[in-house]
Formats: structure tokens, C-alpha cells, sequence
């Protein structure tokens, strides 16, 4: 008998051996995912433009032949990008970007928004537009 325990005792080292399980593996930590890129607002464009009532009022503040100068403008002048539109029209034939601001129910409403804007702004003229035209003046657009 005296053999038998070693064997029986090597028997249940086995069996305890064979009965443990590997330790289970650690997830691999994982790298934070990359934050959505922030986009810049923009300003609204033709087919928000569109949808606005015919009978409406937008001041007009610039027209360019190059569209990064209103971005720049909008910029300079700290313009609420809500409130600021641009459309891409035809001036003398040519490729015309324009850049609207507010929609107001009537001239008057336009007229007294005008008031609001920086000087340097108002300096430049700016002047309320029926939105009939500047529909017009988008549908020319090929």
C-alpha cells in the first residue's frame, strides 16, 4: 500500500494539473477611438436658399468671383454662419458667388437688421433682396 499512495497521489497531481485551466488572457487594451473631426459650420447654400418664401427679404452683403473670399469676409467680420448663405450665380457672364444674410418678412425688417451689422460691414452698402430673385438668379445657373 505504501507504493500505491505515491501513485495515487501522483494519479490526483495529474488530475489537478490536467483539471486547472490556462489563466485566461487579458483583453489587449485598446487605443481610444480617434474623436469625429469637428466640422467647421458652413454657411447655408442654393437649395436651403430655395426653400425660403418667395416673399422674403435676405440682405445682400458681397458678391465675388472667388467663393473663399465670403468665407473670408464671414471670418473678418465675425458674421453668424446661420444666418449666412451663399449662391453661386452669373455676373457678365461669368461664375458669381454671392453671399446673403438673414431672412427677414419684409424690407423694412431687412432695412432695420442692416442696422445691426458691424460698421465696416455697413460700410460696404449692403442692400435687401427679394428672395423671388435670388431664386431667379439661382435657377440662371446652367
Amino acid at each position: 500500500m505504501a507504493q500505491e499512495q505515491p501513485e495515487n497521489a501522483h494519479a490526483r497531481d495529474s488530475v489537478q494539473h490536467t483539471d486547472r485551466q490556462p489563466p485566461a488572457e487579458l483583453p489587449t487594451p485598446q487605443a481610444a477611438p480617434e474623436p469625429a473631426p469637428v466640422t467647421k459650420p458652413t454657411p447655408h447654400r442654393e437649395s436651403w436658399l430655395l426653400v425660403q418664401p418667395d416673399t422674403a427679404f435676405s440682405l445682400q452683403l458681397l458678391g465675388s468671383r472667388n467663393a473663399g473670399s465670403i468665407t473670408d469676409y464671414i471670418q473678418q467680420y465675425s458674421l453668424d454662419i446661420a444666418k449666412s448663405a451663399v449662391y453661386k450665380g452669373l455676373y457678365r457672364g461669368a461664375e458669381w458667388y454671392v453671399l446673403m444674410y438673414g431672412i427677414y418678412p419684409s424690407r423694412q425688417a431687412a432695412l432695420d437688421a442692416r442696422t445691426l451689422l458691424p460698421a465696416a460691414v455697413r460700410n460696404d452698402k449692403p442692400w435687401p433682396r427679394t428672395l423671388k430673385s435670388v431664386h431667379s438668379a439661382i435657377r440662371e445657373v446652367p
